[in-house]
């Protein structure tokens, strides 16, 4: 009687584990499971020499760099062409290499340059890394598979470009976000606003102006235009004495050359409808105290209407 299948399985194991069964260079194969139950990163692939593409045992698939929960995790996609290689010759030990473009399966548009200064990196939905070495335009580009955020660094511009070109840009930090440059603007076609949880402070060296193509609302319990007391001073009126609180007016004129238009008499008319009266110093000046709150109209009585204007 024939040898028993248990003999014949043997006698098939140690003629493939003999050196005349070992496999040595290299092999191209076709990725056909990447659902690793262990979870390390490795593969199963076929060989198209093999009739009937008969799959491997799981092969570990060679990286940049590996180590205990580090190093760099790119894991060949199902059908992709790799090339492998066997430990000792031994064809149950697979290794993956590398991977291969084909005729079929071609690098990403836009990869390839005569002068080879292109690094490209590229997921399979499109995401992106652009590194252009390119002589003088010099840049890297990172960007989503819509193209429409971008993050781009330009060597020659100088310029560091975050680009939202569809939805939002947010900028989040549980402490502090500093903003420290030579000069800042801020541009947007519609509407802008700041919402301050407890305190806000501006400050500017030398000269600022506020201008509004309509109206310019300041609401508060109290407004202070530089108090002559101090921000002390000004904290420690109380809602009653500033609902009380008076105001001055300044008044100037000058005629057409600039030069001061002393002695005229003026008249102002204060928002309650009082009306102080007096006269110009030499030097075209006066100061109206004890105004109440709200605007003023000022006059000169003794010019016609056509002889001044307001600057």
């Amino acid at each position: 009687m024939g040898d028993s299948i248990y003999e014949l399985l043997e006698s098939a194991t140690r003629i493939a584990t003999t050196d005349a069964a070992n496999v040595f260079g290299v092999e191209i194969a076709i990725v056909t499971n990447v659902q690793d139950p262990e979870k390390q990163g490795r593969v199963k692939v076929c060989f198209p020499r093999l009739s009937g593409l008969p799959e491997s045992s799981w092969a570990r698939v060679a990286q940049p760099a590996a180590g205990a929960g580090r190093g760099f995790y790119w894991i060949p996609e199902v059908s992709d062409e790799v090339l492998v290689m066997f430990e000792c010759g031994q064809a149950n030990r697979p290794y993956v290499v590398g991977c291969l473009w084909n005729g079929k399966d071609k690098p990403m548009q836009d990869a390839y340059a005569d002068d080879n200064s292109i690094r490209m990196i590229q997921t399979k939905s499109g995401h992106q890394i652009v590194l252009s070495d390119k002589a003088g335009e010099e840049k890297i580009t990172i960007s989503d598979k819509s193209g429409k955020r971008v993050l781009t660094f330009d060597v020659k511009a100088k310029k560091l470009l975050i680009e939202g070109k569809d939805g939002s840009v947010e900028l989040r930090a549980k402490k502090k976000i500093v903003l420290d440059c030579e000069d800042i603007e801020i541009k947007t076609k519609k509407t802008g606003k700041f919402n301050v949880g407890s305190a806000f402070d501006l400050k500017v060296a030398k000269t600022a102006r506020f201008e509004a193509g309509g109206v310019l609302n300041i609401k508060a319990t109290k407004v202070d235009i530089n108090p002559s007391g101090g921000a002390a001073g000004a904290a420690s009126q109380s809602p009653a004495q500033t609902a009380a609180a008076r105001s001055f007016l300044e008044i100037s004129l000058v005629d057409q050359d600039n030069n001061p238009y002393g002695g005229q008499r003026f008249r102002v008319t204060a928002s309650d409808r009082t009306v102080k009266e007096g006269f110009l110093d030499d030097a075209g000046r006066a100061r109206v105290e004890d105004l109440p709150a709200g605007s003023c109209q000022v006059s000169f009585p003794d010019l016609a209407a056509d002889d001044w204007s307001p600057a």
